[in-house]
């Protein structure tokens, strides 16, 4: 389940339009895969949208005892991939589970 600031955040149009193809192909097959199982266990408790869509952000849990954060930009015009850069605060940094699971917990309405 989702809790947010905004009780029900709606997704922005970027994220609304991700497919799971498109996210196995940025982020690879194992990444995806872990990510939509943390997404269907709602280990995604917070997650917000920035009033121009440009962002979005979470709290997902993980393996340390406090949830990572997470953020994830918008994709710039001119760049071919459908999520722009993203950070995270577990060890990997960014492109991780815990993106794809803050991304298909805002898509599926969490």
């Amino acid at each position: 389940m989702v809790t947010t600031a905004n009780p029900s955040p709606v997704p922005p149009a970027w994220v609304d339009a991700l497919t799971d193809g498109a996210l196995r192909l940025v982020f690879g097959r194992a990444t995806f895969e872990r990510g939509a199982d943390y997404a269907r266990r709602g280990l995604v408790h917070q997650a917000d949208v920035a009033e121009d869509g440009s962002e979005v952000t979470g709290l997902v849990d993980g393996t340390a005892r406090s949830p990572y954060f997470t953020v994830v930009e918008r994709p710039a015009p001119s760049r071919r991939s459908p999520v722009g850069s993203s950070e995270c605060s577990c060890p990997i940094g960014g492109s991780c589970k815990h993106v794809v699971a803050l991304l298909l917990t805002l898509r599926d309405g969490g």
